[in-house]
């Protein structure tokens, strides 16, 4: 094994440990973003949906990425009604993926 390969499993298995928090704290951020919602804090909406895009590519959770841009970008907009698909759509997904 080449020591780029060394690495590469390393950091798949740092990342395989750390996992269960990051979807942990995936499952309270969805309650934060209700509240959020009904609060109107679009800024902080953003902010969080700008987060889950950068680091759902972190854990290839794809659909973690796409959903925090969806989020961002729905944000900006101030569309309360899409942010409000794109919550439940991360609630699903994290439900699906922990078998919750």
């Amino acid at each position: 094994m080449s020591e780029k390969d060394h690495k590469i499993e390393e950091h798949d298995e740092v990342v395989k440990n750390l996992l269960p928090g990051y979807i942990q704290r995936r499952e309270l951020e969805v309650f934060q973003l209700k509240r959020l919602l009904e609060d109107e804090e679009f800024e902080k909406i953003r902010i969080i949906g700008h987060n889950l895009r950068g680091s759902g590519g972190l854990y290839s959770l794809a659909d973690i990425s796409h959903i925090g841009g969806e989020l961002e970008t729905s944000a900006l907009a101030k569309q309360a009604d899409q942010i409000a698909q794109h919550i439940d759509a991360l609630q699903a997904f994290l439900i699906t993926y922990t078998g919750a």
